[in-house]
């Protein structure tokens, strides 16, 4: 397994910026203060994220900032009954989005392209990027986050709740807010296991992954099962070797192309 980046070996003029500092200090939080999140720092958080990488300058992301207890009530039924969805102070849904460059092509007499596989992944991409900016500009608040996969469990009745027009559809929700308390930090895969130098590297990975396993048992990451704590390995063999069972999510493909994404 690869050793953790020893900066003391840096050069002398080295030093690991807030930013990075930052990053690393990423955990979930589900546990939230009841203080609200100001708007004036909800619309800093979107106005940073906003300058994240964009496929093509397409910009093809909108997120709906949620406040409201009913609204939050509303979504916490649809996307699991997840207590946090309703304890948080301020929920962002994430969603890709094409409605306004079908507006801008409606404009000039045209007809935009979503038929093609592509145009979906350049919409994804984009809204990934995006959150992942609007995560950080949280976190430098000092707020906690946790994503939301849920919200893909009854997209459809998410659409109609969020009033979704033609070419948008939710990728993920995003709780936030002042946490009441540190969250412990889950391991990640050794650094070994997700930088290859030149070609694809798969040699030494079951030793990698061994020791990983090791660090999460380690971490509690699981709860027990049959009284055994489980590592990464057994977790995601049990997890990824099936469907998904939650409501629509199995249906997803229908309900994108509901929206206008025809998948070719």
């Amino acid at each position: 397994m690869g050793k953790e980046i020893d900066h003391s070996k840096m050069p002398r003029e080295f030093d690991p910026s807030s930013v990075i500092k930052l990053m690393r200090s990423h955990r979930s939080v589900r546990d939230f203060k009841s203080d609200p999140v100001p708007d004036e720092i909800t619309r800093e958080i979107i106005h940073s994220a906003r300058w994240a990488s964009t496929t093509h300058y397409r910009q093809t992301y909108s997120v709906i900032a949620i406040k409201h207890q009913d609204k939050k009530e509303s979504l916490w039924q649809l996307c699991g009954r997840q207590r946090w969805i309703k304890e948080c102070p301020l929920f962002f849904v994430f969603c890709a989005d094409m409605n306004r460059l079908d507006f801008i092509c409606r404009q000039h007499n045209k007809r935009v392209n979503l038929q093609h596989t592509e145009t979906f992944l350049m919409a994804i991409l984009d809204v990934g990027l995006f959150m992942q900016n609007a995560a950080l500009a949280a976190e430098s608040f000092d707020l906690g986050i946790v994503m939301i996969g849920g919200i893909r469990d009854r997209m459809r009745q998410v659409i109609e709740l969020l009033e979704l027009p033609y070419g948008v559809f939710p990728v993920s929700g995003m709780c936030v807010g002042y946490p009441k308390q540190d969250s412990k930090q889950s391991p990640r895969l050794p650094l070994d296991e997700v930088l290859y130098w030149e070609t694809y590297q798969p040699e030494g990975r079951s030793t990698r992954l061994d020791e990983y396993d090791q660090q999460v048992i380690k971490a509690s990451v699981y709860s027990p099962k049959n009284g055994k704590r489980r590592g990464w390995s057994e977790a995601m063999a049990a997890n990824t070797s099936k469907p998904p069972r939650e409501g629509t999510r199995i249906n997803i493909r229908e309900i994108v192309k509901e929206q206008g994404f025809e998948l070719r």
